[in-house]
């Protein structure tokens, strides 16, 4: 039996620790507004969908956070921080799982429009990951801060970013032309 509405507002407050001024609360229920009010006919519809452009427009410009109705949000989802966020009006999110601030959920460009990620339960997604394109991503699914996904993934994987590169700053201004490197005048204290 599907939850209705309210079980579900309830649950996505309590998944976001009962805090009504959580930005990740406010956009669930932004969200939750617009499927009840696309599920329903009548003036209960109407006002439902008017309340939802409303907050849509809102929690957008407001949070950053753009999530459409169309889109298919599973249970107990947590948008752990503020921040951007942008989930594909196509893109499915699985029960349980972790976005955090700066992920993107979307399409790739030119024809490719439409075809949209869909994840699996307990995905937990780092900040400024992009999950791009058709792709699936199994459910127990880590994916760290900044990787960009574009083959599905297997469940129970982990993916990250290569490790950084240190670079000496002796080579380093070496290479910008006129840096004041030691022993030039600009180098030089007062």
């Amino acid at each position: 039996m599907q939850p209705d509405f309210w079980q579900l507002v309830r649950e996505d407050l309590n998944t976001h620790f009962g805090q009504y001024s959580q930005a990740g609360f406010h956009a669930l229920l932004m969200y939750r507004i617009g499927v009840e009010g696309r599920r329903r006919s009548g003036l209960s519809g109407i006002l439902l969908n008017t309340l939802y452009k409303a907050s849509h427009i809102f929690v957008r410009n407001f949070y950053g956070i753009e999530i459409h109705a169309t889109s298919t949000i599973g249970r107990r989802v947590r948008i752990a921080h503020q921040g951007p966020l942008v989930v594909h009006e196509f893109a499915a999110v699985g029960d349980d799982c972790i976005l955090r601030n700066g992920v993107t959920i979307g399409a790739a460009s030119g024809p490719y429009l439409e075809q949209a990620p869909t994840l699996g339960r307990s995905v937990d997604i780092g900040e400024k990951a992009a999950i791009i394109g058709k792709v699936t991503i199994g459910d127990f699914v880590k994916v760290g801060p900044h990787c960009v996904v574009m083959k599905s993934l297997p469940s129970g994987t982990t993916v990250c970013t290569q490790s950084p590169h240190v670079m000496h700053l002796a080579s380093a201004a070496a290479q910008i032309p006129n840096h004041p490197t030691e022993g030039s005048e600009y180098a030089r204290a007062p």
